[in-house]
């Protein structure tokens, strides 16, 4: 607080106690004048402080504003980031569906290879005891 202003909230103060009656007896709880003044001149905010914080506070307000143009820069962003994790679980899906369209037929192929071996066996086993049915009838 500048020190004219003080001077001249003292300044009108004095003025103001003049004009009240020169009984200066009150009650306790009464404050006095001065006591007001004090208090006045201690936690008063003058005309320039308080722009000071009207300027304080556009400024908080841009940079709120500010912000809130970056939270919802972000906020696209993330809805962009969840559209192409749809998609990436969906092409997760159908790999995981071709796999095991590949499985099956893969167990498949190999059950039936299995058995084509198993029946070749048997022929060949067939065969290698006519073979051996002959041979032992030539010798």
């Amino acid at each position: 607080m500048t020190a004219k202003f003080k001077s001249e909230i003292i300044d009108t103060a004095n003025k103001q106690t003049k004009n009240m009656s020169t009984d200066t007896t009150t009650k306790k709880e009464d404050i006095t004048i001065n006591e007001l003044m004090d208090f006045l001149v201690e936690n008063m905010v003058t005309k320039e402080e308080f722009n000071g914080l009207d300027n304080k506070v556009n400024s908080l307000t841009g940079v709120v504003n500010s912000l809130k143009s970056d939270v919802e820069i972000i906020k696209q962003d993330i809805s962009h980031i969840n559209v192409r994790l749809d998609n990436i679980d969906k092409e997760i899906a159908d790999i995981k569906a071709s796999l095991a369209r590949l499985e099956k037929t893969t167990f498949e192929d190999s059950s039936a290879s299995t058995k084509e071996i198993e029946k070749l066996k048997a022929r060949v086993e067939y065969l290698e005891k006519i073979m051996n049915v002959k041979k032992l009838q030539t010798a």
